[in-house]
């Protein structure tokens, strides 16, 4: 089986669905072949920091106290996450992250865990491509590599240019998943669906 998952760094749906996709990968020893995409939910942006509370309500047009995340918390701490919504000051173009992941290679899940913790859960600002390059050693990666590749503007119309490709296929949030190529929609986004969905 192949799902190829679609997913961003600024979504916590996306952090909650690769926790409870390897919790469940670890707890039923299936073996899919895991393939996850980048896709930008905001590329509209700006790459330097900007406020949290201002981004949201601007987008939004409401206070970021929201009942989804009230409830994602509790669904986060079902797996271990401790979603720190509350605590966030600053937003981030997902674009330098994305592509941090993409130069990880192999090591790009790993990577992906550690910098939805670093947002999600430690308040950090994505946006400092020398905070992602020291995240990234954290994991295995070379420090000074990933740094030079991030200063530059490597890959950077690739991860937008993915992120309209999926647009234009139908992919309208994340995670989108696709099992063998087919869209597949789980009823809630937590270790069940995928224990379900995945063979023994």
């Amino acid at each position: 089986m192949r799902l190829d998952i679609y997913y961003d760094l600024l979504c916590p749906f996306s952090f909650l669905a690769k926790r409870s996709l390897d919790l469940t990968i670890e707890k039923t020893g299936a073996a899919p072949e895991v393939v996850y995409r980048p896709f930008m939910l905001h590329p509209e942006f700006p790459r330097a920091r900007h406020d949290f509370d201002k981004a949201f309500v601007a987008k939004y047009g409401m206070d970021r106290r929201v009942p989804v995340w009230d409830a994602l918390i509790a669904r986060g701490e079902a797996v271990g996450i401790r979603y720190r919504f509350y605590d966030i000051e600053h937003g981030f173009n997902s674009v330098d992250g994305l592509r941090a992941v993409r130069k990880a290679g192999e090591r790009g899940p790993a990577l992906m865990e550690r910098l939805f913790r670093a947002f999600f859960e430690e308040c950090q600002y994505l946006g400092d491509v020398d905070l992602l390059a020291r995240l990234s050693a954290e994991v295995g990666c070379e420090h000074d590599d990933m740094l030079a590749y991030l200063r530059s503007d490597e890959d950077l119309d690739t991860i937008y240019r993915l992120s309209e490709e999926a647009r234009r296929a139908g992919v309208l949030g994340v995670p989108t998943h696709l099992v063998d190529g087919r869209p597949w929609q789980p009823r809630e986004t937590g270790p069940a669906a995928y224990e379900a969905l995945l063979p023994r």
